[in-house]
């Protein structure tokens, strides 16, 4: 894997929690939308609509710098439909070391796994998460 593609993969899963979070508060706060060139009306046809409607972006807080994310809830599906597939194994392993933020000492100890085993593992789930990732149009494939 292309180590530009793999930090890739790696900011997006350490950040994943916060985007997420940002998508839902997004989604909870009341905004004022167009649809269609007019304003609509009706309150609940409004709501509908701005329900459906993906959002374009969001902000999410890096320490003291404020990153913009463009179409949040691409990166949401790709993980949430990545996570359905993966196994036991790498489905902890993501929770601990990216949502977690656990050290990889800690998650070998805590999962009884080898080095080898460890990094494997971790090569592999990012594998399966940029295939993802490429698929729900959070990261393009160039020919560079």
């Amino acid at each position: 894997m292309h180590i530009k593609l793999k930090k890739q993969v790696e900011w997006y899963l350490y950040h994943y929690q916060d985007i997420k979070g940002a998508v839902l508060q997004a989604r909870l706060d009341p905004v004022k939308k167009k649809a269609g060139g007019g304003w609509i009306q009706d309150p609940t046809g409004q709501e509908a609509v701005s329900n459906i409607t993906p959002l374009r972006e969001v902000y999410i807080v890096d320490g003291k710098a404020r990153i913009h994310i463009d179409y949040p809830e691409r990166l949401v599906e790709a993980v949430e439909s990545c996570e359905c597939e993966l196994n036991a194994v790498l489905r902890e392993l993501c929770e601990r070391k990216y949502y977690g933020k656990q050290r990889s000492i800690n998650c070998m100890v805590a999962m009884g796994l080898t080095r080898d085993v460890y990094y494997a593992a971790i090569n592999e789930l990012l594998q399966i998460m940029s295939l993802y990732m490429v698929e729900h149009r959070v990261l393009k494939i160039s020919k560079k």
